[in-house]
């Protein structure tokens, strides 16, 4: 006897969330295993060399490291999803998108993480221990620097995309187009483990998830993504830093233009895009996902707390 269509669905469903949680472990354990050894290894390297070498050598090293880490991760997670369900990419990664979109992208996540700011700052007013905004840790050093923008800028953004949006969004997108941006860019704040990262990256990746489901284009959103890193990388620097506020304020308030000559056309595709609450609940009480949630929310805690 066949099984109800319904059941059928529900079935596939739980199995592919079942997935996509296991992948977003894979993801965040194969990162900090990574990122152990290299340390490890680096402390033993450092240990035997004099101390003129190990301040020249270590920053490179680290970058290094962050590089082949975030390169390791994101390829391990992807591989496994993909042993269970076949990607496609190469439509997406090559289908034409408009050169303004990128900028459109862009002054949306310099609004929102703008707005961010704000609220973090005012809640610092009243907090014995504030929230930190994270740094990108750029070290002074021409070679060690430029790793880092590889890693931060380049590759970072690229693995990223691929993984949160070439794989859990378009992945669970038949089960409704909204649903599957805001899993997506849930699972993509969880990622950072920590309040001051993790929630601005939420709207983050809604924002991605939404010029990608508009425009089919994973180019489109890994060039946003780069941009975004891109000019965050380079206020760290002294030449650029005077100029990096203009930038951001230009793009903070051509957002808010966007958003206002926008909001219908928002309001028509929420509707269109709506997701059935069966699927959220699915989602959401995912042991995978769950306990993925409650080490952020630990990680969060500890990193704002503990300090």
């Amino acid at each position: 006897m066949n099984k109800p269509p319904v059941f059928t669905a529900y079935t596939s469903l739980c199995s592919k969330i079942d997935r996509a949680g296991q992948s977003l472990w894979i993801y965040l354990l194969v990162q900090l295993c990574a990122s152990l050894i290299g340390s490890l290894g680096l402390g033993f390297l450092l240990a035997w060399l004099p101390m003129h070498l190990q301040l020249s050598i270590e920053p490179v090293l680290s970058a290094v490291i962050l590089l082949l880490s975030s390169i390791l991760s994101g390829l391990c997670a992807i591989l496994f999803f993909k042993s269970r369900y076949p990607l496609f990419w190469k439509e997406d990664l090559k289908r034409p998108f408009k050169a303004s979109d990128v900028w459109n992208g862009y002054a949306l996540l310099s609004l929102a993480s703008f707005a961010f700011s704000l609220i973090f700052s005012l809640v610092n007013q009243w907090l014995n221990a504030p929230i930190q905004q994270p740094d990108f840790g750029v070290s002074r050093s021409l070679f060690s620097d430029l790793i880092l923008f590889v890693a931060i800028v380049l590759i970072g953004p690229a693995i990223e995309e691929l993984f949160f949006r070439g794989v859990l969004l378009k992945s669970f997108e038949a089960y409704g187009k909204t649903f599957s941006i805001v899993f997506s860019a849930l699972c993509f704040g969880m990622m950072h483990l920590n309040f001051a990262q993790g929630l601005p990256a939420f709207f983050m990746g809604c924002v991605l998830g939404y010029f990608y489901v508009k425009t089919r284009s994973l180019t489109l959103v890994i060039l946003i993504h780069m941009l975004n890193n891109a000019i965050s990388f380079l206020t760290m620097s002294t030449w650029f830093m005077w100029i990096a506020p203009f930038v951001i304020l230009l793009a903070c308030l051509y957002g808010i233009v966007y958003l206002i000559l926008k909001r219908k056309e928002f309001t028509l595709e929420r509707r269109r895009w709506s997701s059935p609450k069966e699927v959220y609940q699915l989602a959401f009480k995912n042991v995978w996902i769950l306990v993925f949630g409650f080490v952020f929310i630990l990680s969060s805690l500890w990193m704002w707390l503990g300090r």
